[in-house]
């Protein structure tokens, strides 16, 4: 559970440029990243390029509630094997959480059985 919650809608965006990280393609809520300025092909992500990956998320997803999920090389073998999902707060009150284990596939609003899918929800606190 978040604040607030809003799926990034899908598309590839050439944003503010974090060191490596200097564009990004949205689809069903996944969020992949590219060296490039204009979005070719997903890098993969792990503790190299997490750090650029978290700066340029905070720059460039900052509507509040805004939410996406990106997959996650945790152990660093060159294949994804976790989600991370980041909800944009309010200033710098951002959320970042790992899904050990979790591979999604999209992310929604609703709570929905489809396989990969994880389900977000906004709550007041």
């Amino acid at each position: 559970d978040f604040s607030n919650v809003s799926v990034v809608g899908d598309g590839a965006v050439n944003g503010t440029d974090s060191n490596t990280i200097l564009s990004h393609s949205v689809t069903s809520g996944i969020i992949t990243f590219d060296d490039q300025d204009t979005y070719d092909a997903a890098l993969i992500i792990n503790s190299n390029n997490l750090s650029d990956v978290t700066s340029y998320l905070t720059t460039n997803i900052t509507t509040v509630g805004q939410t996406v999920a990106f997959a996650y090389d945790k152990d660093k073998d060159g294949s994804a094997d976790s989600t991370f999902v980041y909800n944009a707060g309010t200033g710098t009150d951002d959320s970042l959480v790992l899904l050990i284990n979790v591979l999604g596939t999209s992310i929604s609003e609703t709570n929905a059985t489809t396989a990969g899918l994880i389900a977000i929800a906004g709550s007041v606190l």
